[in-house]
């Protein structure tokens, strides 16, 4: 949950997720021949950059880093749809 409301307002609470839930077959260690709803790859090709903003008297950090999500067998998986009232 978090609050939307500005400082010392009534609160205003809301779902982060939604109202959705996915129900997934995961194998605990990943393979070839093993069967899973998805993976996600990613290089560990990871760059940070930092540097200094003195207009704003603040520092700024960028990274960028390269994922990709694969869907690999649907029927592991299932879609509940507003399952929060």
């Amino acid at each position: 949950m978090y609050d939307s409301s500005a400082e010392g307002d009534t609160e205003s609470l809301g779902y982060i997720w939604g109202k959705n839930c996915l129900v997934a077959y995961s194998e605990a260690s990943p393979g070839i021949k093993k069967v899973s709803l998805g993976y996600q790859f990613y290089s560990e090709d990871r760059s940070v950059s930092k540097w200094r903003e003195d207009k704003i008297k603040a520092d700024r950090i960028e990274v960028d880093e390269v994922s990709d999500e694969v869907l690999v067998s649907a029927s592991c998986g299932y879609l509940l749809t507003a399952v929060v009232a």
